[in-house]
Formats: structure tokens, C-alpha cells, sequence
């Protein structure tokens, strides 16, 4: 096996965070990667501002080695797209403002793609944890069992949470750059693109930790943000089989189109590829049972 040997003037990899509002919890994530086993000459460490309220700035007097960029289109696809565009590594890393990377996490994750270069797409492991373990939520019990399983995510699914996410810069060349449009669903979309045409490996060494989320209306909101950025993914040509076997019974061979829930323009040309003419209301249902599913 042939080992690239780094640029000189570029790191190997390059880590991702797309922050919106998370000045709370983007510390212990930037200590964290401060913490990591790789050496600091081989990585780099972006944080992309999605138009937060809570301005940042002196975050970089603290963490005087992290690059922070900005992104003013809303979505954090477009965040990450945006810090895309701002690396210089050859292997890119994704993570959130809410994870807490394992001091080996580079390390592992570098050693997997080193390993097989043919790799389009690492998922590393997302571990969640309550606030205090002695007393959970109902919530919290449902998120530890059920939220971020990226066991399933890449094993079933094909595609792997940006929570944790390892991939080439030739990849993304490749099969192309995150769907700025969406607001969520859009790992899922792009994991599917990448799976058409390479190996998906989950790597259960690549470790980070993430809260569970505490109560039910904040899974409740989670819930509705992800059914309508699946909305947007039932329309993906990438996608689109993957919704028709995930939601038979919503999204039925022939669903004649109501008028009102006809979309105005190219509503049937549109739902074609689904299988049939479909309706707005019918992406919908289609989008809102795919969201009971554990979703990043």
C-alpha cells in the first residue's frame, strides 16, 4: 500500500465545524481537537460562523491555532461547504459544535482512509450522553438507544452523520459538495451519492461524544426540522429509491394529486421519479415518517 507523504506547506487533513449560536459548547470541542493524538503540523482546524446572533470573536484570542470562517446562507450544509472551500487538506473531517472528539479521534480516522484509499466515506462512532447519568430523562433514555446510530447509518443506509465524518478531498471533487438547500437530510443525500460510486466503512474506533437532548420539545423540534429538510431530500434523483423502500405506505405507486396539494409548477413531472404522481402531501408523510427515524 503507497502512503501519500504530506505537502510540506499543507496540513494532512482538515476538520470542519459549522457553528450556529453554540458559543456555549464550541470550547469543549476546540479543546478537545487541541487535545488530539495526530500532530498539530498535520491538521487544521476550521470553524465556520453560520450568521450566528452570539458573536464569536474572542474565541480566536482563545484558540489562536483554529481558522474561523463565515457563512451568511443559513443551513449548516452551506456552513460546511463553505469551509470546504477555505481547507487545504487532502482528507477532510466533520464534526459539530456539540461533539467532543476522542483525543485519538484524527488519528484513528487518518489510519482508516490511509488504509484503504479507495474509502469514499468514513462514519465514525457517536457515543451520547445524558446530562447526569444517575438521573435520565425520558428523553435521554430514547437518544442513548436511538439517536445517532451510525452503526445503521452506514451499514443500512449508506451514508454516515457529519457528526463524524471522514472523507477524501478527491471524494467531494468527485461526486460533488453538499446540497446548500437543504436543511436537513443533506449527509443522507450526499452519502448516496458518494455510495454509488465507492466503499462506506463505519469506524468504530473513530470516536466523539454528543448530549442527548434533555426533553421533549427539544426532540419534538428536532423532529420537525428534520421531516421538512427531508421534504426536500424526497425530490433528490440520489435519494429518491431510498424513500420509496423506507415508505411504502406513504408514498403509494399511483396517489392521485389533489389540486390543492398539487405543487403549482412541475408537480407530476416532479414526483415521477418517486414512482407515480405525487402530492405535496404525499412527500410530506413520506418526509415526516422517515423523521420518527434516528437522524442526525
Amino acid at each position: 500500500m503507497s502512503v501519500a507523504v504530506p505537502h510540506p506547506d499543507r496540513p494532512r487533513i482538515s476538520v470542519i465545524v459549522p457553528v450556529y449560536n453554540d458559543r456555549d459548547v464550541l470550547p469543549t470541542c476546540l479543546a478537545a481537537l487541541a487535545r488530539q493524538t495526530l500532530p498539530t503540523s498535520e491538521f487544521e482546524v476550521l470553524v465556520v460562523d453560520n450568521a450566528s446572533t452570539e458573536p464569536l470573536g474572542d474565541l480566536s484570542a482563545r484558540f489562536p491555532t483554529v481558522r474561523f470562517e463565515s457563512e451568511s446562507k443559513p443551513g449548516s450544509y452551506a456552513a460546511r461547504n463553505r469551509g470546504i472551500s477555505a481547507s487545504r487538506g487532502e482528507m477532510i473531517a466533520f464534526t459539530d459544535a456539540d461533539c467532543i472528539p476522542r483525543a485519538d479521534w484524527l488519528e484513528c480516522g487518518v489510519r482508516r482512509l490511509e488504509a484503504n484509499r479507495t474509502l469514499g466515506l468514513v462514519g465514525g462512532a457517536i457515543q451520547v450522553f445524558p446530562r447526569d447519568p444517575q438521573h435520565l430523562t425520558p428523553t435521554e433514555v430514547y437518544e442513548k438507544g436511538c439517536a445517532l446510530i451510525q452503526d445503521v447509518y452506514v451499514g443500512v443506509f449508506k451514508f454516515a452523520a457529519t457528526a463524524n465524518l471522514f472523507t477524501f478531498r478527491s471524494v467531494l471533487d468527485d461526486v460533488g459538495w453538499f446540497d446548500a438547500e437543504l436543511k436537513a437530510g443533506g449527509d443522507w443525500e450526499w452519502g448516496m451519492r458518494v455510495s454509488a460510486k465507492y466503499a462506506v466503512e463505519l469506524g468504530d474506533d473513530v470516536v466523539v461524544t454528543h448530549p442527548a437532548r434533555h426533553t421533549f420539545r427539544e426532540r419534538a423540534r428536532k423532529a420537525r426540522r428534520t421531516a421538512g429538510g427531508l421534504y426536500g431530500v424526497t425530490q433528490s434523483a440520489a435519494v429518491a429509491p431510498a424513500v420509496w423502500q423506507m415508505a411504502p405506505d406513504h408514498v403509494p405507486p399511483r396517489q392521485p394529486a389533489r389540486a390543492r396539494d398539487r405543487p403549482r409548477r412541475g408537480g407530476r413531472a416532479a414526483g415521477r421519479h418517486l414512482g407515480g404522481d405525487l402530492s405535496n402531501r404525499a412527500r410530506w408523510n413520506a418526509a415526516s415518517r422517515m423523521s420518527c427515524l434516528p437522524w442526525e
